[in-house]
């Protein structure tokens, strides 16, 4: 076959271009629909060398570094619209507070003691509490959520699912990269990256950074003092949602053998701000009531995290005889903040928080295929250990100033072994195995109005009036078949066993209820899903069908209190089955063009209820009647991204973006109720060509996007109150209602060297 002279230029310039430049300018010239369709290589299963997320016989989804950039990515909460089933939000009550909900199991809690049921992993390190799980994240080469329990796998606490987050590694050759993106509000960011391989095939260094300031989407109407009448203050229009935040990640990979690879990452961030922009739906005192993004508090608040972080894991490749992993992980988290929690331009109830939070943990693996690859194993060792301190003071009418809280020390083992047996070319039959020891010791200073606990506003000294020690022990097994029906098309089936962990209530604001200990919560799983690709794999269509019996359900159950503001009893108040189905699909018939949807179904009942959830004094059907919090019965999404190629200046890039999701129940008694939402999102991108300067590549990109151009408000939380805090006290009522930002213009700038 003849070549043309146009292709031998390309195969030479191919040639003299180092491989990592020639393989990141590939990545960026291919184009946004090709990379919307690429399939992934996960981690998840811990497999050797990672897995092909089309192979798992699992529901995932997996965004690779091109689609992280096309979504404009910043934090994990950015996809949240993304996938089927699925709800990355957080709170508000406490910014940074993830509340996470796959396939209808989640919390709704700002409790750092309070476990949670989606699991987040960073490097393959798990991050304990969900205080500080949705600040800013950058410089990811993939984030994958896994939907269904990965307890064989991961353990404890990811009985609705896991999140993964791997950060980028050092290349082999000298490059950088700079971002500057300017959005509506007004907020900025700038962020770069460089790698430097320091000394050739030993020591390779990456560092990045990133420094955000956002000087607030809100408008606050603010009180302002009215003399004539001290409870009908004055407004004045203020701007409100100020938050900056700066990071930055040294990474180092070291390769002292061939067969050994070590990286080293340590991440510094802080982050200041104000507090949550909260409506108080009552409207109580005027003006209000409030719809859409208005609301009118007298105490802006503020947050304020400061965090250190060190993951390190090691491969050590044994050829025929398997592979060794390693996984180190160390965090360490102060946070401070102040909320209004009545949303009203009077202090009727305003809480300030302390929580620090240090965790490490290590994870020891191994990881082989036997007999001609029929026999595949995974096992290994895990040991977390976490030493918790929460405070947290009530301001309640300016008159009750009082001080809760606690420490808690925990202990977690764990060892755990997965295997694949390929009975035929087609037919696999995997399971696993996974048993924990689990002991938490906590002392807890209960809410005492008349006698502060604390003696000084979020004290470490306490008078603790609970002390306590659990041990759990839980034994999780997984069965499942795989079946390949042709090449790229796959059945499977599976039933999984997990828990959440059971524990402590650092928040007792009851004088009835116990801080605990409730009890883990248990799930049995059952899954059947297909994988499959078609018309020369263009179209690609994977869906799931799921149903899950949870026993012990362990709730937060919020209820408003007139001494204390609010109550929340954690206890195992019921039985429940979960139950739906799941379709993700993307198309690509032509290289120019990709369309992406998914569709996903959710439902649930409760089978038995053992507390009275709707606070009528008796546990009977009118509790069974309920719907579980959190739980969005329909979620779907539609979008298309389109390359056109513009003579010999670059690549234009379409995206188009429509996703829905159903209303919900923030709270057990079905009080709070987080409304449904339309999001439409958009961008058009320009790559221009390479910009050649010696022997260095500059590829430049710009980009004008939107996000949730439909202007919805959504919310963290609808947390209901009581009509008055005291005998005499100004009316309150409602919900405190904190609000998300709505509708985004943005602008971002990227260059790239090779």
């Amino acid at each position: 076959m003849a070549v043309t002279s146009e292709a031998r230029a390309q195969t030479q310039s191919e040639l003299e271009t180092p491989p990592q430049a020639r393989s990141s300018t590939t990545t960026r010239s291919r184009g946004g629909a090709a990379a919307a369709s690429e399939i992934i290589t996960i981690s998840g299963t811990k497999k050797k060398g990672g897995e092909s997320s089309q192979d798992a016989p699992v529901a995932v989804t997996a965004f690779g570094e091109q689609q992280l950039e096309a979504f404009q990515f910043r934090d994990v909460e950015s996809l949240t619209f993304y996938i089927p089933n699925v709800s990355l939000d957080s709170v508000g009550t406490v910014k940074g507070v993830a509340n996470f909900s796959i396939r209808g199991l989640g919390v709704n809690s700002s409790i750092p003691s309070i476990d949670p049921s989606v699991g987040l992993f960073v490097n393959g390190v798990y991050m304990a509490s969900n205080v500080g799980a949705v600040l800013d994240s950058f410089d990811l080469e993939a984030v994958e959520v896994l939907r269904g329990p990965q307890g064989v796998l991961f353990g404890r606490n990811v009985t609705g699912g896991a999140v993964l987050l791997r950060t980028k590694r050092p290349g082999d050759y000298y490059s950088s990269s700079a971002k500057a993106m300017f959005e509506s509000g007004l907020e900025y960011r700038l962020y770069g990256a460089v790698d430097a391989p320091l000394l050739p095939d030993l020591l390779k260094l990456r560092l990045s950074g990133q420094y955000r300031r956002d000087d607030g989407f809100f408008t606050n109407l603010a009180p302002v003092d009215n003399p004539t009448n001290p409870l009908q203050p004055e407004t004045q229009e203020e701007q409100f949602g100020f938050e900056e935040t700066w990071l930055l990640r040294p990474t180092v990979t070291l390769t002292p053998v061939d067969d050994l690879e070590i990286n080293v990452m340590f991440e510094h961030g802080e982050t200041d701000g104000q507090g949550p922009a909260a409506q108080s739906q009552a409207g109580v005192p005027s003006p209000g009531p409030f719809t859409g993004f208005d609301f009118s508090i007298n105490e802006p608040g503020f947050i304020r995290y400061v965090w250190n972080q060190v993951f390190a894991d090691a491969t050590l490749d044994l050829g025929k005889g398997g592979q060794i992993t390693n996984i180190f992980g160390w965090r360490e988290v102060l946070s401070r903040g102040l909320s209004d929690i009545d949303s009203t331009p009077i202090t009727q109830f305003h809480a300030s928080t302390l929580a620090n939070i240090r965790h490490f943990s290590n994870e020891l693996r191994y990881a082989n295929e036997f007999f001609d690859d029929f026999w595949e194993v995974t096992a290994g060792l895990y040991v977390f250990n976490q030493d918790l301190v929460y405070r947290e003071n009530r301001n309640l009418l300016n008159q009750i100033n009082s001080t809760l809280g606690g420490n808690q020390d925990q202990l977690s083992l764990g060892a755990f072994t997965q295997m694949d047996f390929n009975i035929t070319d087609k037919l696999t039959a995997f399971g696993g195995l996974r048993f924990t020891w689990e002991r938490k010791e906590a002392e807890i200073a209960s809410f005492n109005p008349a006698a502060n606990p604390c003696q000084t506003e979020l004290g470490l000294d306490c008078a603790f009036d609970f002390n306590d020690d659990e041990t759990w022990t839980d034994v999780s097994p997984k069965l499942g078949v795989r079946y390949q029906i042709a090449e790229n098309n796959q059945v499977y089936g599976s039933w999984t066993q997990g828990f959440r962990s059971g524990g402590y209530n650092m928040r007792n604001t009851s004088p009835t209820a116990t801080p605990g200990p409730f009890d883990a919560e248990q799930q049995n799983a059952f899954e059947i899903g297909a994988k499959t690709l078609f018309w020369d794999n263009k179209l690609r269509v994977n869906a799931a069908a799921f149903f899950t019996i949870m026993d012990d359900l362990q709730r937060e159950v919020n209820v408003p209190d007139m001494a204390a503001g609010v109550v929340q009893i954690i206890q195992n108040t019921a039985d429940a089955n979960l139950y739906g189905f799941e379709l993700d699909a993307n198309l690509q018939l032509i290289r120019q063009l990709a369309i992406m949807g998914s569709f996903g179904v959710t439902d649930a009942n409760y089978t038995n209820v053992d507390f009275d959830l709707n606070g009528d004094g008796v546990v009977d059907s009118g509790d069974e009647d309920l719907t579980l919090p959190r739980l969005a019965n329909i979620t779907a999404n539609a979008g298309a991204i389109f390359d056109q190629e513009v003579a010999n200046a670059g690549l234009l890039t379409l995206r188009f973006n429509y996703a829905y999701r159903d209303d919900s129940f923030f709270t057990d008694n079905n009080l709070g109720v987080l409304p449904d939402g339309h999001v439409i999102d958009a961008s058009v991108a320009f790559t221009f060509a390479d910009i050649g300067v010696g022997n260095t590549a500059i590829v430049p990109k710009l980009t004008l996007y939107g996000r949730n151009l439909a202007n919805e408000a959504f919310l963290g939380g609808q947390t209901p109150l009581p009509p008055a805090l005291a005998a005499g006290a100004p009316p309150l009522g409602g919900n405190f209602s904190p609000l998300k930002e709505g509708r985004i213009f943005g602008a971002e700038l990227r260059i790239d060297w090779d």
